[in-house]
Parts: C-alpha cells; structure tokens; sequence
C-alpha cells in the first residue's frame, strides 16, 4: 500500500520512510540529527607539543613567516596564523607589501580543505582523521571560493568582500603562497572562478567595485605556471564578461549568468535583464538556456549559482522569488528541462558526482514545524539518468552551509551553520546513499575535496 504523505499529499511507495516530493518523514519516529559538533574534538596533540592546553593544536605557533614581494598597486590583507594562545598578531591599518604565513609541513595533506576559524577566515587542509593543516588567514575577510585544480596540484581561494577580494594560489607540493590578482592589472574583486585545465584558471574580475547589482565581471584566463593573463573570447573573438562562472572538467563548456539593460525605477529599485549562457570554448559559440528579468530589490533571480556539471551535459541552478520563494532546477546542455522547480526554503548549496550523473541538493521544507519558521534541513539527490529525486536525509535543527561530492562518489562532505552563535559551524560526512552523517572536524565551512583523495568516512563521532 503507498504510503501518503501528511505533509504534501503524495503518494509513496509502501518502504520509503521520507516523502519523495517534500521531505517530510513518513513515520512517526524521527531520524536522529546529526552528531553535535561537540563530539567533534579539535586535533590530538602530540608530545612534542607538550600535551594538550585548552584544546587548540599547537600547530598554530609552528609557521614560516616570508616576506612576499607584490605589485605596488596592490593592497592586500595580511595572511598569517592565529597563535596557539589565542593572540591574533594582526597588524593594524593597510599594509603596503603584505606577507604570507606559510606552513612549514612540506606538502598540503589532499583529502579536504575548507575555511576555518571561528569566523571562518583561515585556509586550511583536513586530513581524514579530523587533523587540520593551516595555510593562511585572511585578516578580517572571509573566504567565499575555494577549488583545487583538475590534478589537484594548486589550491586557489578567494578571500575578501563583494567590493574587495583576492585570489590566492597555494602550491600543494610546497604550501607555497601566491596573490594572483596582484598579477591582474586594476582587477579590485573577484567574483567566482573555475579550473578550465591544470594550469587555467578563469577568472571572473571586477575592475571597479561593483556599485550596485546587476554588474558584470571580466573573464579573465590566468596561466598559473606562467602567469599570463587572457580574456575569455566569443566566437568572433570579442572578451566575455559576466558574472557565476561554472565549467565542465574538462574545460570545454562554461556556464555563466550575464545581465544587461540595468535600469532604477522610480523609487530606487534596480532591476536588469538576466540571462544563463553556455560557451562551447572549441568554437566560442554561446547557446541562450534562458532569460528574465532579475529584481535585486527583493533579490529576484532566475538563474543564481549556476553548476555545470562535469561531464558539461545538465546544469542546476537555483532561483529566488524572495525569501519564501525559492527553487532548484536542472536542464540539459541544450536547454531542456531535466528536472522541474523543485521548492524549497533557504536552499544552501548543491554538487555533483564524479560522473556528472546525480546531483544533490539541499534545502528546508516547507512546513516550519520549528520555532524558527524553518522545516527541517533536507538533502535531495536528483538522478539525470531515471529522472528521479529521492530524499537522502532529513535533520531537524540544522543550517546546512556548503556541501562536496567525493571524488570517488561514495561521501558527502556538508558543513552546518552554529545558528546559535551565529558563527562557524562543523563539517560532516555522509555516505552518498544517504543515512546519517558522522562529524569529522568542528569550527570549519566550506568543504571541498581534493581531486584522488583517498577513502572516505575513516572518521566517527567521537575521534
């Protein structure tokens, strides 16, 4: 007998214990939440450390500080590590030549990396174990990029404000620091980047702040080995320029959202007219997957986030009416619908498999059945093959932040949000047929994987 949903009204087969349409649980016991982020410890200290005190890794006092010498018109943040006692060493006002603290590890351990800190403003490397790996602290800024190259030789990061941000490149072999923008003239904010190659890095930059909403960025290719810099070309060779750039693994196909006509309306409201392009880079031909009108006012936009995935054959994107307005979609790369809106609340990131067959994604639903108006924190996987979405989690009290698919496709890798303390929460794995998540590492955001890392889940709830 189907199982019907009290939530949503559909109909579910007679095994299934979550609702394939809202998420809702199907039986009256709950799935247990994931492990607190208590059960999570920081990294063991070693007795070269002279034990434990007051739970930090004594990792944090062993760095190399080097002096890097960059452009002159360049200002940037300085980049060190917080001391094992809790003494920030930052230095006050701009700093004209800027350093790098470096690890002195000789090598980056490649299992994840991730953003970590209590406001999430340092780099670093997590081994499978839960150890954490510093390699820099953005002064006062957060990280909002991370990605490894296709072979997993560089690590480039993105730290800094929607008016002001910097691209760094770490060399995994040596832990060796490089500003990037500081190789890209009067390029002030990056916007989001994508590997096109094992030495391509596409850029999109901003060489002015952007003023308001609706600003497109330059496409920037920047050679890391030889630090070039090129403009991403169109067919007849003219320089593109937009804004969310997501590329296939193999580079051959770009996505990205451009906006044009910006226009104020009588009361100040700015709109634009909003499009999701696709670029074939062997022939520069772009294909139109759609367009509208894009309302910053109420944050209205189509087409936010766009991810191709690796294959370059579907894409999800997410769009937002306003705040009780959200959805997830995916289309082929010839436009064509894959799976419909999915609606959701406070959607809080997607990925995709190795494969680029299935893609999960993350949201709340709709029935707040909390004090905070929020339902519970649902991960959905859409299948591109059968055209089915299945429920792969469901956790009450949760604020999902970020999420990475391994590369061997067998885990997910999900960070949640202290909503509490507004602050930095943990990072969680869990098996991609979904069941519950084991805590690897807390204080961290933003996992990404490293390309080949190794077996995944080695971790529990109490390391």
């Amino acid at each position: 007998m189907a199982r019907i949903c009290r939530t949503c009204g559909r109909a579910n087969d007679d095994d299934a214990s979550f609702c394939q349409g809202c998420g809702a649980s199907l039986s009256q016991a709950r799935p247990a939440p994931p492990a607190p982020p208590p059960a999570a410890q920081p990294p063991p200290t070693t007795e070269a450390d002279g034990g434990g005190h007051g739970g930090h890794s004594r990792a944090w006092l062993a760095v190399i500080v080097v002096a890097v010498a960059l452009a002159a018109a360049a200002t940037a943040a300085t980049v060190y590590f917080t001391l094992g006692d809790g003494s920030r060493g930052e230095t006050e006002g701009p700093v004209v030549e800027p350093t790098v603290a470096v690890s002195p590890a000789t090598e980056v351990v490649s299992y994840l990396a991730g953003a970590v800190g209590p406001r999430a403003d340092r780099l670093a490397a997590i081994d499978a174990d839960g150890t954490v790996t510093p390699l820099g602290r953005f002064s006062g800024r957060r990280i909002s990029r991370i990605a490894y190259s296709p072979d997993g030789a560089w690590l480039a990061c993105v730290a800094g404000t929607e008016r002001r941000s910097e691209l760094w490149l770490f060399r995994t072999s040596t832990g060796d620091a490089r500003q990037a923008t500081a190789k890209m003239p009067a390029v002030v904010a990056v916007d989001s980047i994508a590997w096109l190659s094992p030495t391509e890095l596409l850029v999109a930059g901003f060489k002015e702040s952007p003023g308001q909403p609706g600003q497109n960025a330059h496409f920037l290719v920047y050679d890391v080995e030889h630090e070039g810099i090129a403009p991403l070309p169109d067919a007849d060779g003219g320089p593109l320029a937009g804004v969310a750039v997501s590329a296939s693994r193999d580079g051959t196909a770009v996505a990205f959202v451009s906006y044009s006509d910006v226009r104020t309306g009588d009361e100040g409201a700015v709109s634009a007219d909003e499009r999701l392009w696709l670029l074939d880079r062997d022939s520069g031909e772009l294909t139109l997957l759609g367009e509208n009108e894009a309302s910053f006012e109420v944050d209205a936009r189509a087409f936010d986030g766009p991810l191709l995935s690796p294959s370059g054959a579907a894409l999800i994107y997410h769009s937002a009416g306003s705040d009780v307005s959200t959805s997830y979609t995916v289309i082929g790369a010839d436009g064509s619908t894959l799976m419909a809106a999915k609606r959701t609340q406070v959607p809080a990131g997607c990925a995709w498999d190795p494969e680029g067959v299935r893609v999960v994604f993350t949201g709340h639903t709709l029935d707040p059945s909390s004090s905070s108006g929020l339902g519970p924190a649902v991960f959905w996987a859409f299948d591109t093959r059968t055209g089915s979405t299945e429920v792969l989690a469901r956790y009450d009290d949760t604020m999902v932040q970020d999420l990475s698919w391994s590369p061997d496709g067998q885990t997910i890798a999900w960070a949640e949000w202290d909503q509490e303390k507004y602050r930095t929460g943990s990072i969680y794995l869990m098996p991609a047929t979904g069941g519950d998540s084991q805590a690897l590492v807390k204080d961290a955001l933003s996992p990404v994987w490293a390309p080949g890392a190794g077996p995944a889940l080695e971790t529990s709830t109490s390391p």
